[in-house]
């Protein structure tokens, strides 16, 4: 799994540095976000969000993206808390219906890294697994100036293969908002 995920992050890399993924009429750009999710089984949290957006073509888009989110939960007796880490890669479909409003919808896949731990008095647990995840997103962008626009965006993420009686366990729901700059 791990030769998997670099050699991924490497070929992602590269791709983004190639000519053809810095079109002249859509210049690349780097969003930051905070958004809402919910897990399946989880409490709703707050993630964060980061990923680096380059356009392959007017209407085409290659976006490498980490996220990350915690949830803790805590009585007198036990403590328990569970996190995701996502590094992901997504394909894009970007219309600008006017100058300043981009309409985007895509999915990809990715790498998510799940941790748990429950902690009794003194007695401590933990445990983490790495799987892989498929995504589906939706969202747009109102540009307020040359060289930033704020977006808001919606997306449903799938983590496969993990076991139990509810395949639907880890799923999630995620609502975000943020900034975007161009480079």
């Amino acid at each position: 799994m791990k030769r998997w995920v670099v050699t991924s992050a490497v070929a992602a890399m590269l791709a983004a540095l190639s000519p053809r993924a810095r079109a002249a009429d859509a210049p690349s750009t780097l969003g930051v976000g905070l958004g809402y999710v919910k897990a399946s089984s989880i409490d709703p949290t707050i993630f964060f969000s980061g990923d680096f957006r380059f356009h392959l073509g007017k209407h085409v888009a290659f976006s490498p993206e980490v996220s990350y989110w915690k949830k803790s939960a805590q009585n007198l007796v036990v403590e328990a808390s569970v996190s995701d880490l996502q590094f992901g890669v997504n394909m894009l479909g970007v219309v600008r219906p006017t100058s300043k409003v981009e309409v985007l919808l895509g999915g990809g896949g990715g790498v998510h890294q799940i941790g748990g731990a429950v902690a009794v008095s003194s007695l401590q647990a933990s445990e983490t697994i790495t799987k892989g995840g498929a995504d589906a997103l939706g969202g747009l962008t109102l540009e307020v100036a040359d060289d930033l626009g704020f977006f808001l965006s919606a997306r449903y993420d799938w983590v496969l293969g993990v076991g139990g009686s509810d395949p639907r366990r880890l799923v999630q729901y995620k609502f975000s908002g943020g900034f975007r700059l161009r480079f």
